[in-house]
């Protein structure tokens, strides 16, 4: 009886662990290739399976004032067309391949928050916020990088490439660059230094 109820677990433990592989696979946030390497594997499932519940933790972490976040982040493509409803915007976008990001920071207003994934290292990431406006840049993939995605290492300018694919639903728009602060700059330094040694020694 012991030996049957063993097996019974054993089984159960098989088929809910081949059910969430199928999830992880299916990318319920990366929707990107899984990985070769077994260290980028590791951080693909551990992210993807605590995805869902970010939008909390980073929520509750704001309201207890232990983390911060205010304005729109860099990159403003334009707005959305007169024409485009957000529905049809978002059927456009999703039919390219971009899907929503959760493991993200929401920008003031944001209404919309979407990402294309570029391997499991790199993502275009758009935002549209409550008065049209859309902005989109390319980085490191949080999944990938975490702490590189947070200095804003390899934060680029990706208009060309949202343009190309969304021009008939964006009238083209543009800010001057702002300057980030020196902590920041400094910061980045540091840590692309770290990632050079670490590249060498690999």
């Amino acid at each position: 009886m012991f030996i049957v109820r063993v097996g019974f677990l054993m089984a159960m433990y098989h088929k809910l662990l081949e059910r969430y592989f199928k999830i992880i696979r299916r990318g319920t946030n990366s929707h990107s290739t899984l990985p070769e390497k077994r260290r980028d594997r590791i951080k693909y499932f551990f992210w993807n399976t605590y995805a869902p519940a970010h939008p909390h933790v980073r929520n509750s972490l704001m309201a207890c004032k232990l983390i911060r976040h205010s304005g729109r982040q860099p990159f403003l493509l334009g707005h959305l067309a007169p024409q485009v409803s957000l529905k049809s915007f978002i059927e456009k976008v999703e039919a390219v391949g971009y899907h929503t990001h959760l493991l993200a920071w929401k920008d003031d207003d944001e209404i919309l928050n979407l990402r294309l994934s570029d391997g499991f290292t790199h993502q275009y990431h758009l935002r549209v916020f409550d008065d049209g406006e859309v902005r989109g840049h390319y980085e490191y993939a949080p999944e990938a990088y975490p702490i590189a995605h947070l200095a804003r290492v390899h934060f680029l300018d990706a208009r060309d490439f949202f343009m190309q694919q969304l021009q008939e639903y964006i009238v083209p728009a543009y800010e001057p660059p702002k300057k980030d602060k020196p902590f920041l700059v400094y910061t980045r330094a540091f840590i692309c230094f770290l990632y050079r040694r670490k590249r060498q020694r690999e």
